[in-house]
């Protein structure tokens, strides 16, 4: 199950899942982050409307991880670098970290940068049309 690691099999284990989950969560929950953001900003939703939805992001936040932590550890894909003393995915074999770190990471990163620029484009509308309708600081210059 896990390659190289000198502490034991389970402390190994212990540690990456500490650093691999709740690292995976933590992106996740970034991309949520973006998205209400986008919901809020970008689609006017008010907070009730997006604390309607928390259960679904909670679901996501934390299914996601879980899922990828279970595969990674079916595969026997943790393995321990020696030196630095860590045991993670993809310290020895360049495909798991491709497959089970950066690929998730570089896909979380789109999402919730497609959802900040979406949230950035719709902000500007609203600022073009409140200018031309005379609005509250219309004659302020940003």
């Amino acid at each position: 199950l896990l390659k190289e690691s000198s502490t034991g099999p389970h402390s190994c284990t212990l540690v990456f899942l500490l650093t691999y989950f709740f690292g995976m969560a933590s992106s996740i929950w970034w991309v949520i982050l973006s998205l209400t953001w986008f919901l809020a900003a970008g689609l006017k939703w008010g907070n009730e409307a997006i604390t309607k939805h928390s259960q679904y992001f909670h679901l996501a936040a934390w299914l996601f991880p879980t899922v990828q932590s279970v595969a990674v550890l079916l595969l026997s894909a943790v393995d321990g670098d020696p030196i630095l003393g860590i045991c993670y995915v993809g310290n020895l074999n360049p495909d798991h970290l491709k497959k089970f770190v950066l690929g998730p990471l570089f896909v979380y990163l789109v999402i919730g940068t497609t959802f900040l620029m979406a949230g950035f484009v719709s902000l500007f509308r609203i600022r073009s049309v409140i200018k031309q309708q005379g609005g509250v600081g219309a004659g302020v210059k940003a």
